[in-house]
């Protein structure tokens, strides 16, 4: 594996690349025996219904970057996620986020994969702005954020992805429409000193 010196022989960079993946997932059963299903999307756009729970799947991968350049770091290992966070909006401040109650966390099938599950109910008055029936021709803006510590850094990292939405009565059918993830790539860059 290749290194990059910054002049000082004592200090190198490592370059990761972490794909940052969320799907939304509306429940279509009842609160005992809950049905999930994927939340399609039309022109970059999520359909969402109003008064339904929802579940959202973050996943974190580590994609090797050796193919788009010389460098590449090595594994990196999330030990745990401390907070996923959702808010209406984009470009917000870490105060405007709303804590989301986790139902789960940890290595998924494929060990490259990080993956956290948390529940969130729309009807709750601080997510009003998305429960709220949208018109024909506007779309909200929300944002999900996912607090993570990796083993290899020294502070947590928050990743973060804005997505566009519309949301529709709750009854309402969606036919034929793609059901795919919101993604987001990072180039994580990890600094690592030898004294």
């Amino acid at each position: 594996m290749a290194l990059l010196c910054l002049g000082d022989p004592r200090q190198f960079l490592f370059p990761n690349c972490i794909r940052f993946y969320t799907l939304f997932q509306e429940n279509e059963g009842s609160h005992t025996s809950p049905h999930w299903v994927l939340c399609p999307q039309q022109s970059n756009t999520l359909k969402l219904r109003r008064d339904r729970p929802k579940r959202l799947i973050v996943q974190l991968k580590q994609v090797d970057i050796r193919r788009f350049s010389l460098i590449s770091g090595p594994p990196l290992t999330v030990t745990k996620c401390f907070g996923m966070l959702l808010a209406a909006g984009r470009n917000l401040r870490h105060s405007d986020m709303q804590l989301l109650e986790l139902e789960s966390m940890g290595p998924g099938a494929n060990p490259s994969v990080y993956v956290i599950n948390a529940i969130w109910d729309p009807r709750v008055h601080i997510f009003d702005v998305l429960n709220t029936e949208t018109p024909r021709d506007s779309r909200v803006f929300l944002t999900v954020a996912a607090d993570v510590i990796l083993a290899e850094a020294g502070e947590p990292i928050r990743f973060r992805i804005e997505a566009k939405a519309r949301v529709f009565h709750r009854d309402e059918r969606f036919y034929k429409l793609p059901r795919v993830a919101v993604r987001e790539g990072y180039l994580l860059t990890l600094e690592v000193r030898f004294c």
